[in-house]
């Protein structure tokens, strides 16, 4: 999988996290839930999974528990220099990615919604989403690896799925 290997710093307890997302900001605001603390992200390096172990390995000395916190150490600072995904410390960076994200966010559930909904109404209209696909000009196996396993798909997508629908009802209805 595809994603970010990121470090993350909780000041607080003097420990660094290295982990991997492939929605590091999300994972930032998850992991200050938990550690009911201010935890900054640091920086995120694109990696696949894999490479997440053998950074942790590189680092096993500095370890303090589990598996991914570790004391805050220059060393694994320099192996991660901070990149433009980075909030660090300022605030009003912290507060733009926040609001970009809390954003995108709620995009993100009402294409859920909406594709969920085009889902129901071509089943109570009888439309298999694979022939709505084809109808449409739009790939059925694309659609079915957006909806299993990614983000919702575009809405320029959910609106053309939609408007073939509309036509088939219209069609139904004159004949």
């Amino acid at each position: 999988m595809i994603g970010f290997v990121y470090l993350a710093e909780l000041p607080s307890m003097g420990l660094l996290k290295i982990g991997f997302s492939r929605h590091p900001m999300r994972r930032m605001i998850a992991l200050k839930s938990t550690a009911k603390a201010q935890v900054n992200l640091i920086s995120t390096k694109p990696a696949r999974q894999e490479d997440e172990s053998a950074v942790l390995k590189k680092f096993s000395t500095f370890l303090s528990h589990g598996r991914e916190w570790f004391f805050d150490a220059p060393e694994i600072r320099q192996d991660f220099p901070p990149s433009s995904y980075s909030i660090g410390h300022d605030h009003c960076q912290h507060v733009y990615a926040w609001n970009i994200y809390h954003c995108s966010l709620h995009l993100e559930k009402k294409r859920k919604q909406l594709a969920i909904e085009l889902c129901e109404r071509a089943s109570g209209l009888g439309v298999e989403m694979k022939q709505l696909c084809a109808l449409s000009s739009v790939s059925f196996k694309r659609w079915n690896r957006l909806t299993s396993e990614g983000p919702a798909p575009q809405l320029g997508t959910l609106f053309l799925l939609h408007s073939t629908l509309d036509a088939i009802e219209a069609e139904r209805q004159a004949a």
